[in-house]
């Protein structure tokens, strides 16, 4: 199915071209109306009509009518049907222009915007059927559809995290916008898609001598003559395949919280999986991608989402399970998470950069450049701010915190707790949020964009209630060998590393002794070692031993699973994060774990954990 964008877009030569190689290779026939054909329910009714490609102009929309008594009465549908049989019988005597005289006496054009289109079949048959011509237009107050206008509030996200105050406000109205005309779009879709559904079940099993033959023919004049039907048209060819969910997971990277957005758009992928899932040209992947990104875009227990997956899952003989294909923390959606946060821009090294062209240190760039620290109001943030309080610091996506914050377990040590993420990337940090908000949990789950230091002083000097965990889970490593490595990763430990000293003895200095515990995980061994060595020598910590695993097992780890990072650690002599101290069992509930432990156990990553206790007595 080829679709051709609107004309402000394809210059008129291009445009042309594309016409004449629809026009030369891609007749309409049987097989193509066929497949794609629109249902309406889990039974896949055939419905009275059938979306086609643009043609001529990419303004208008043809839509085939299956069913030509939508617009015709039976007298003339058997007028038509007896001039094509005399068709059919004056080319099988060969007479050919008698044939050409009988097609010319039907009538090109029914109304305004019908005509009638005749085909010719292998067998030497005519078979005919009513094209409905609509014109596409998208309201001039909306210059786009639903999949660029989430590709805009994402973009609107990221520029926002390297703003300043003013131009932040700008881009949260923008992107407040362009989500009220993706809703106000996929509405006015809605409102004819229902009207679609309803003709479809009036379809089913009617016969002409139907007593509902009117009332479906009733329903299908309103879908023609809706005043919605242009722009169902426009997101009916935007929003193809797996465009939908595309469009669900950008908005959820956005940071949007209107889940009427997300409704809306739930209800397009169940549309499109009912369409083409069941097809041999669907794939299981092309399934799993939707399922993922849905699954990302915080779609959670859909009913029918669920049941419509599993019935593609079913037609390619696949095992279907919610909790391992559309669940938030199902392994797909992790990785498919990961992938996007590895790609993000390291913000500390944006800063760190900037610094050194500027001559200035890093963090009076920081704040010169584009940072403002985050206000910090622990009764705007919480609802009982005197509640423990659980920090991540460099939390990335939030999934820790989401999936913490989501126990539901009245045994959980997690249920009475609030929680705060903190980083420096303003995209993450919009994700985490907007599920928090969409997933009824802000009143105890926050998130801001700000530095470790000044977030964990703001806590250390004003939050009401007692620290219970400070999390620091696989920082952006430092470069392992000074000039050499990812230039966005910082120098050294010492020159640029999230985890400096300062930070963890502010750390020891919010944590209660022999309540409030540090956190530490790295698939960075050297990291990791450097974490531990100087929390524990320098910052006030000692371990709290694990006593189920105090040493490293024999063949634990096998060599061939070691990152070459590691292996480049080994070689250099590096000490081992193995002994005493050292966990080996993943820390947190595996709805819990980040996308980066997820990606790591999926791919056999060794993980080095350790749990710290602020010593009772420490001299700085």
């Amino acid at each position: 199915m080829l679709v051709l964008r609107s004309s402000h877009i394809w210059g008129g030569k291009l445009a042309l071209l594309c016409l004449f190689i629809v026009s030369c290779f891609l007749q309409p026939n049987d097989a193509l109306l066929s497949s794609l054909s629109l249902s309406s329910s889990s039974s896949r009714p055939l419905l009275p009509f059938t979306l086609l490609f643009l043609q001529q102009s990419s303004q208008f929309f043809n839509v085939v009518l299956e069913d030509p008594l939508v617009v015709l009465s039976p007298t003339t549908v058997a007028q038509i049907n007896d001039i094509l049989q005399q068709r059919d019988q004056a080319r099988r005597m060969q007479n050919f222009t008698w044939a050409d005289h009988l097609l010319q006496s039907l009538p090109t054009l029914i109304t305004h915007n019908c005509s009638i289109r005749v085909t010719d079949t292998n067998e030497g048959k005519s078979q005919w059927s009513v094209v409905y011509h609509i014109m596409m237009m998208i309201p001039h107050n909306q210059t786009s559809t639903v999949l660029p206008l989430a590709h805009q509030a994402l973009g609107s996200a990221v520029a926002e995290g390297y703003n300043n105050r003013n131009k932040k406000k700008n881009h949260h109205e923008a992107r407040d916008r362009w989500v009220q005309q993706a809703i106000s779009q996929l509405q006015a879709w809605s409102n004819v898609h229902s009207l679609i559904v309803e003709g479809g079940r009036h379809s089913i099993h009617r016969t002409p001598s139907s007593s509902s033959s009117s009332s479906s023919s009733s329903v299908w004049q309103t879908v023609l003559q809706h005043d919605d039907l242009s722009t169902w048209a426009a997101i009916e060819a935007a929003l193809q395949g797996r465009k939908s969910a595309d469009a669900a997971f950008w908005f959820a990277l956005a940071g949007v919280t209107d889940e009427h957005l997300f409704v809306l758009l739930t209800k397009v992928v169940c549309k499109e999986l009912r369409r083409f899932g069941t097809r041999p040209s669907c794939r299981l992947k092309d399934l799993l991608a939707i399922a993922q990104r849905m699954a990302a875009a915080g779609i959670r227990n859909d009913r029918e989402l669920n049941q419509v997956l599993q019935q593609c899952f079913e037609a390619k003989q696949a095992t279907f399970n919610n909790d391992q294909v559309v669940s938030f923390h199902s392994d797909g959606c992790a990785l498919l998470l990961w992938e996007f946060s590895t790609r993000q821009k390291k913000p500390k090294a944006f800063w760190h950069q900037a610094a050194q062209h500027f001559g200035k240190s890093s963090e009076t760039a920081l704040q010169d450049e584009t940072f403002t620290p985050y206000p910090f109001d622990w009764y705007q943030l919480f609802q009982d701010p005197h509640r423990p309080l659980v920090i991540d610091v460099g939390c990335g996506m939030g999934v820790c915190l989401l999936g913490l914050a989501s126990q539901d377990d009245d045994n959980s040590s997690w249920e009475n707790c609030n929680f705060l993420g903190i980083d420096l990337n303003a995209v993450t940090i919009h994700y985490g949020a907007g599920l928090a908000e969409r997933w009824n949990l802000s009143d105890r789950l926050a998130f801001v964009v700000d530095t470790a230091e000044h977030a964990l002083q703001q806590v250390f000097e004003s939050y009401p209630g007692n620290v219970a965990n400070i999390l620091i889970q696989f920082p952006t490593p430092y470069r392992l060998q000074d000039n050499s490595g990812n230039t966005q990763l910082p120098r050294s430990a010492t020159d640029g590393f999230m985890v400096s000293l300062e930070l963890l003895q502010l750390c020891r200095a919010i944590l209660v002794p022999d309540n409030g515990t540090l956190w530490l995980q790295s698939n960075c061994e050297d990291v990791a070692v450097w974490m531990f060595h100087t929390a524990c020598q320098q910052a006030g910590f000692t371990p709290v031993l694990d006593v189920n695993e105090s040493s490293l097992p024999e063949g634990v780890i096998a060599p061939s699973a070691l990152t070459q990072r590691t292996r480049q650690w080994i070689a250099m002599g590096g000490e081992r994060a193995q002994g005493p101290g050292w966990i080996y069992r993943p820390l947190l509930p595996r709805t819990a774990m980040t996308e980066t432990e997820v990606a790591c156990l999926i791919k056999g990553t060794p993980v080095h954990r350790c749990i710290l206790s602020p010593t009772a007595e420490w001299n700085e």
